[in-house]
């Protein structure tokens, strides 16, 4: 019966009767003070990089709308820029501040997207040395053949 007495009511009631409860306060103040940068750094990486690839898969996909849109029979290199500035617009991406370039090279267009991570980053924090470089390049690049080529 002693031991079904104890299972009920957790075998640590009788240890801790005889500490008092102020005691382990201070750990608890001092492992969250140790532990929080870590994560706030862990968190603001994650979003970091976690925009990097979505700027990363927008640029892509504008690169290769656009050079849908050049490759048709009468679509030229205008066309495909045009697009792919207008796809950024409709992300929410402000396509003046990415260079947008359409190339026609015998029967393949060319659409390449980029922009430098500094004017187009979110996060530039002093702090992280780790983060991306304002010099990174996010490119987005498609080629494609041209109809009736």
């Amino acid at each position: 019966m002693h031991i079904l007495s104890r299972i009920r009511h957790g075998w640590s009631r009788r240890v801790d009767r005889g500490r008092p409860r102020w005691n382990r306060r201070g750990s608890e103040v001092l492992e969250m003070a140790l532990v929080m940068p870590l994560l706030v750094y862990l968190i603001f990486g994650m979003v970091e990089f976690g925009y990097f690839f979505y700027l990363k898969h927008n640029l892509q996909a504008a690169a290769r709308e656009g050079a849908r849109t050049a490759s048709t029979l009468n679509g030229t290199d205008g066309d495909g820029v045009a697009k792919a500035s207008a796809f950024l617009t409709a992300a929410n991406l402000t396509a003046g501040s990415f260079s947008i370039s359409s190339t026609t090279s015998g029967d393949t267009v060319t659409v390449s997207v980029q922009a430098t991570w500094g004017q187009i980053g979110i996060l530039h924090l002093p702090l992280m040395d780790w983060s991306l470089p304002d010099s990174k390049v996010v490119k987005g690049v498609a080629v494609m053949r041209k109809e009736g080529a």
